[in-house]
Parts: C-alpha cells; structure tokens; sequence
C-alpha cells in the first residue's frame, strides 16, 4: 500500500506492484483499491494514475458524497458538473440509493453550495443534507428566478427523498423578479424532511401530479 495527501496526487503514481493507495485528505480522501473493471475514471469513485491504471474508491454503504466529485459550499464554485456526476454514478450502480450533502462549513460563504442552474433529478433518489436550521445545515444556493430542484420523471413513476436541506435564490430587486419559477419543482411521489425554503423569487414548492413518461418531450 502506500499513501498520498491529495486525490489530485494519483494522476501522478505511478507504482505498478501498489494495489491499495490511502489518502489523506479529509473531504475527498479515503481508501482506494486497483479497479480493473470497465467503469470510467470520474474524478469523484475512479481516477486514473501516470501508468493509466484505475483506482476505485472504497464505499461502505448507499451514500455519495457530493463532496468526493469536488463540490464545495464557498457560494463562488459552480457546483452542478459535480452534483451531476454523482447523481449519474447512482444512476449506473443500483447498489446506491442516496446524494450525500454534507454541511459545508464556510461562514463567509454562509454555506452555500453555489448552481448556475436548475438541478434535475429523474430517477429514484435520496438526498440528505445534514444538519439543523438555516446556518448550520446544507444550504443551496441558485440563481434568482431560476428552478433550483426539478423532480422530473422519466419513463416510470418512483419515489425520491429531500432531507435536512436548505434552500434559496440569490436576491434581486423586486422589479425584476419573475414568479413563474418555483424554487423546487416536484413532479413525482416524494417524502420531505426538514426542507426550509429561505428565499424564493417565485413559489417555494410547486408540487403537481404526474403519471409518469419522458422526461423531456412528455413531462
């Protein structure tokens, strides 16, 4: 085995009789073992080393951590390419169930994870924050007039999760706002637990029922 500081330090390993790297970091660290499977690097489970070997992250339950993909609640990183990374290796490995949002501990930045744009959902999915109230839980943060949570299905009905989460727009004058945007948009069976809605430009929750089909050309 051998050890590293940073995930950043396996695309330059290159010892070829190691098969198990520990590393250090605290938020996208862990254990990792030589993967020989077919799966892809992504830079969050699987990353790839000098000699092109793969290294796949050791998970021990049905969570993923938002985190280990490079998310981060400063409100500058634009966190969606790493919420749907993580939302798409869910997709692909049936044995996860959960989008693991931890509390994100950054004062300054209020916690927030910071979106460019909506975040879609269209498939069975548990998301967890973590944490109690407005200033020390998971916060998102997204653009104003702008859907932060779309719940969409796709090709069937399933049931999906939102626990210890906030959530919000950035402000803007009233002159400009647009209410035509709810803040979560839910169109498919859903279980909420302590979900706070701290700003919204439009409606706080718009929920609707929906039979199922295509996501995209027959919502």
């Amino acid at each position: 085995s051998a050890t590293l500081t940073s995930v950043t330090d396996i695309a330059n390993y290159n010892n070829a009789t190691t098969t198990t790297l520990f590393i250090k970091d605290s938020i996208r660290g862990g254990t990792f073992f030589l993967y020989i499977g077919s799966d892809a690097a992504d830079n969050g489970i699987i990353f790839t080393d000098a000699n092109n070997n793969k290294w796949k992250r050791q998970v021990n339950d049905d969570k993923i951590n938002v985190l280990w993909y490079g998310a981060k609640g400063d409100a500058v990183t634009d966190n969606i390419v790493p919420f749907e990374a993580a939302r798409e290796y869910i997709r692909n490995h049936s044995q996860f169930k959960t989008l693991k949002i931890p509390f994100y501990n950054n004062a300054a930045a209020y916690n927030r994870y910071g979106f460019s744009r909506t975040f879609v959902i269209n498939l069975p999915l548990r998301i967890e924050g973590q944490g109690i109230g407005p200033w020390q839980s998971s916060r998102l943060y997204f653009p104003p007039n702008t859907t932060g949570l779309l719940f969409q299905p796709f090709n069937y009905d399933f049931n999906c999760e939102l626990e210890n989460i906030n959530i919000e727009n950035a402000f803007i004058s009233r002159s400009l706002i647009d209410s035509n945007n709810s803040l979560i948009v839910v169109h498919s069976s859903i279980n909420m637990k302590n979900v706070k809605v701290l700003y919204a430009t439009g409606n706080g929750i718009e929920i609707s029922s929906d039979s199922g089909g295509d996501s995209t050309t027959n919502p």
